[in-house]
């Protein structure tokens, strides 16, 4: 396997709150773009599941809202 450094165009304030990601998963969209979400962390806003889309899975990303999951129980 072989690391490449990727392009990633983040929101302005989540530098700070989330300046980490971590375990990224690329899967191809029905249109033909390509999502990668990955776990945001190393900040003070904890943990989010971020969302990027690109055209291709060299990039370059754009940064998406987090994932937002409503009503879930059961241990962490």
């Amino acid at each position: 396997m072989r690391s490449q450094t990727l392009a990633i165009t983040r929101f302005a304030d989540h530098e700070t709150k989330y300046p980490q990601l971590k375990d990224p998963s690329i899967v191809v969209l029905p249109d033909g773009r390509y999502a990668m979400y990955a776990t945001l962390c190393g900040g003070s806003a904890g943990l989010a599941v971020g969302r990027f889309v690109a055209e291709a899975p060299s990039g370059p990303w754009r940064e998406l809202s987090p994932v937002r999951f409503h009503n879930l129980s059961g241990p962490e």
